[in-house]
């Protein structure tokens, strides 16, 4: 189970991989939020080869107001904003910002230090958390790690 590290918006960001037990929980958590809106979201990505798209910005998707509105409906109504952050900060358990002797982990509290007015790169950071653990979880999340510089070592 070797620590993977890639830059995220000019941070280093280092995860560990999740232990068994850990990983099936978090998947579990992560199937019950994503699979209500996979449905939704398919007609999105209908038609497209997600492997020959280098950079989200490539991304051709008609998101019509309507379309939206009902992902994020399904998402909103099903869980509570506290249950949305504390799977976040689950995922970010094993996470470490920054090099040498200045690595933290992103525990609750640096959570609220390290993503002040910069939510973004929270989420970047979670995708890259999944790709690590799950790589074959969620297809998109390759997509967001080539917006990131990979770090070899």
């Amino acid at each position: 189970m070797s620590r993977q590290k890639k830059r995220i918006d000019g941070e280093v960001y280092q995860v560990t991989p999740f232990q068994g037990r850990e990983a099936f929980k978090i998947q579990m958590k992560l199937a019950r939020l994503i699979a209500p809106l996979v449905g939704l979201m398919a007609g999105m990505f209908s038609g497209m080869d997600l492997k020959k798209i280098e950079k989200l910005s490539e991304l051709d998707i008609d998101i019509d107001g309507e379309s939206l509105s009902k992902v994020l409906d399904a998402l909103f109504s099903k869980y509570s904003d506290e249950e949305l952050l504390d799977l976040l900060i689950l995922l970010f358990e094993k996470v470490e910002k920054g090099e040498d002797d200045k690595k933290i982990f992103i525990t609750a509290e640096a959570f609220d230090t390290i993503f002040a007015q910069n939510l973004v790169t929270a989420f970047k950071v979670a995708f890259f958390v999944i790709q690590v653990n799950y790589p074959d979880f969620f297809g998109l999340a390759a997509l967001i790690g080539k917006e990131t510089t990979e770090i070899n070592g």
